[in-house]
């Protein structure tokens, strides 16, 4: 009788364990992956992924952002972007989205997930890690000039999230690395389009200037300007410099003859 019993609880272990390790375990889908794209493009490739993700209720939704390593003020626009903004536009739950940062490298490459119940979310090659700043090293850049935008004077533009092509310089990030560590000066690299001089490249500096200043509350004497020359297009480099490290050196363009 108590073999009888033994062999009872031994067929049911081996069938429960035949049942449980016969099912195969789902897998994430890859849905999409691209590098640095125009908004236009990359709304399309986010309403096919809402689609498949609406599709399956019990599903998760992953991002995985390998960030540009000489624009982290642009990684940060576009990790809020995916989590935050874009989710809020197409009233999707907000909730049903994780962010996976993997490590920076040359170019931004991002990547889609589709998560089903009882599956591994993906996971990067390498973390992302927020190292110490101890060499001069770039923040952010982007297109800088004066323009009117609905009738205010500008030197940015927005233009991510007015169907563009670029995040404006991240300056709220910017200012507060400043603020946390006094030593670090921030370092504006000015260049002006073709055609253009210091002059020009002077008054789109000190914009910029009074802006952090005043709007971010960074105090004038945390940074400091360097005009860099011509390039195809005007552009503005926001740069961190330890104390005692050297500034960053001008990069600017050949004149195509």
């Amino acid at each position: 009788m108590q073999l009888q019993k033994i062999f009872l609880v031994l067929i049911i272990l081996f069938v429960s364990f035949q049942i449980r390790f016969g099912q195969e375990q789902p897998n994430p889908i890859l849905i999409d992956e691209f590098g640095k794209l125009c908004s236009e493009d990359v709304m399309a490739r986010y309403d096919n992924f809402l689609v498949q993700l609406h599709n399956d209720p019990s599903a998760q939704g992953y991002f995985v952002l390998y960030g540009d390593d000489s624009t982290e003020g642009k990684n940060l626009n576009f990790a809020r972007y995916l989590t935050e903004f874009y989710p809020t536009v197409r009233n999707f739950d907000g909730s049903r989205f994780s962010l996976v940062r993997g490590e920076n490298q040359n170019e931004m490459k991002i990547q889609f997930w589709i998560v089903p119940a009882g599956a591994t979310p993906p996971k990067p090659d390498n973390f992302f890690s927020e190292d110490k700043i101890t060499t001069t090293e770039q923040f952010d850049k982007s297109w800088a000039d004066f323009n009117n935008w609905s009738g205010r004077l500008d030197i940015y533009s927005d233009g991510f999230l007015d169907l563009g092509c670029e995040f404006s310089p991240n300056r709220a990030a910017f200012a507060k690395t400043l603020l946390a560590n006094p030593k670090l000066t921030g370092y504006l690299v000015v260049y002006t389009k073709f055609g253009k001089g210091v002059k020009r490249g002077n008054q789109i500096a000190n914009f910029a200037l009074r802006d952090l200043t005043k709007n971010y509350k960074v105090p004038r004497s945390r940074l400091k300007t360097i005009y860099g020359g011509n390039r195809q297009e005007p552009e503005i480099e926001l740069w961190f410099v330890p104390k005692g490290d050297k500034p960053p050196m001008p990069a600017p363009d050949k004149k195509k003859k």
